[in-house]
């Protein structure tokens, strides 16, 4: 979408390496996702859960407009994004590239996925995939389907993301 290309337009286009985004890193974790079977057949031969990294990224501060004179800042041009990479190698090119924005959406949920419990499940605008069909579509965004061991990590996580959601609305 245009929208997501003007107001991300800080970042490598995608799909970048690992290492060009580092100037604009705010978190990164190493989680599982969760990549749907096609099939009945696939499900018992296809591993549901692969480790992947994880980056947050956000505008350099010079980018975001700036609050003068107490006027509120207008907040429009601060999207982040989620990148997914097999792993944290500074030449690994990245695999997936979902923007947050005041329409996403982050939660733990109620059920339990593909054999795991307490899965964070994270709708954003999908703007940049390889393969489209490995992700969920809910109300017109992409779902990703996170699981972390820690539950610390995957609660800093939530509140992380439910923040930038809630700043940009």
């Amino acid at each position: 979408s245009s929208r997501a290309s003007m107001k991300g337009s800080y970042l490598p286009a995608f799909p970048s390496v690992y290492g060009s985004l580092e100037p604009f890193s705010k978190k990164s974790s190493t989680l599982l996702k969760h990549f749907p079977s096609s099939s009945l057949l696939s499900l018992g031969l296809s591993r549901q859960w692969r480790p992947r990294s994880l980056v947050l990224t956000a505008p350099p501060t010079s980018v975001k407009p700036s609050s003068l004179n107490g006027f509120r800042s207008d907040r429009t041009n601060a999207v982040y994004h989620l990148h997914l990479f097999k792993s944290t190698s500074a030449d690994e090119k990245e695999l997936e590239r979902l923007e947050i924005n005041e329409d996403s959406v982050v939660f733990l949920a109620d059920d339990d996925v593909a054999g795991k419990s307490s899965v964070v499940k994270v709708c954003g605008l999908d703007v940049g995939s390889r393969k489209k069909e490995l992700n969920l579509e809910e109300n017109g965004q992409t779902m990703w389907i996170l699981f972390t061991s820690d539950l610390v990590e995957g609660q800093s996580w939530i509140s992380t993301l439910k923040s930038i959601v809630l700043d940009q609305r």
